[in-house]
């Protein structure tokens, strides 16, 4: 749906706010380029046409309305041009449920007038929050200080844990270090070839204990350990 003809800024009138129309549809009158003067063009068209006379209360109530719903010029002259083709020549005297029903209800020019007022409004509403100094509840207060404590506690926790890693590095790093060529190798081999070469090495009886259990593990996991009972030709084949 496209924007109506006119935006919200106000247009330059040179007709300036009729004195009898209410003060609350000012604002109204200001962001449309509809004035009284061009409506008793149309309702004199229509008077023409019908050969009926419009008191003067009906059309300033008619203008009101028509400034009320925010018409423009042309969604007058749109519900002027249907009218001429409806019951503007039979007996019934013409009133504003005519104009409001001369397109289809909240057709897509009034659908777009809506749209634009409550795009102001929103515009508006959002300024004033801006400038509004809000003010918490004590129980909005202690809501905020909870989740602030969460939340320092959570990256105390994730501060610990990184210090505790970098520890556990520092002493993996000296741990290496300290081993002998042999052991590093066995050290930074995967777990694959560590498999393989332990089962060789209870295959072998180098290594004797119950296979698959509790030692197993034992030294599956502190296999460096044991690198001076492994033949060096054994260990070759087992780093390529």
């Amino acid at each position: 749906m496209t924007s109506s003809p006119q935006s919200l800024q106000p247009f330059r009138k040179n007709e300036k706010v009729p004195e009898w129309l209410p003060i609350q549809f000012a604002d109204n009158y200001e962001k449309t380029d509809l004035t009284y003067k061009f409506c008793l063009k149309i309702f004199g068209q229509l008077q023409a046409a019908k050969r009926e006379n419009f008191p003067p209360e009906t059309m300033r109530q008619w203008f009101i309305e028509f400034i009320k719903r925010g018409w423009n010029k042309a969604m007058v002259q749109k519900r002027y041009d249907a009218l001429l083709g409806t019951k503007i020549f039979g007996v019934d005297k013409l009133d504003i449920a005519d104009w409001v029903n001369a397109v289809s209800v909240y057709g897509e020019d009034e659908m777009n007038v809506l749209l634009d007022r409550r795009i102001e409004n929103m515009i508006n509403k959002g300024r004033m929050l801006k400038n509004q100094k809000i003010e918490l509840t004590e129980l909005e207060k202690k809501s905020i200080e909870l989740a602030l404590a969460k939340e320092i506690q959570l990256e105390l926790n994730n501060q610990r844990y990184e210090a505790m890693e970098n520890y556990k590095n520092e002493l993996r790093e000296i741990y290496y270090k300290s081993l002998n060529k042999k052991k590093q190798l066995i050290l930074d081999m995967n777990l694959e070839k560590k498999v393989k070469l332990l089962d060789k090495l209870y295959e072998l009886g180098i290594i004797k204990g119950e296979a698959k259990g509790f030692e197993y593990q034992t030294f599956l996991h502190h296999l460096e350990l044991y690198a001076d009972l492994i033949p060096n030709n054994l260990l070759g084949g087992y780093l390529k």
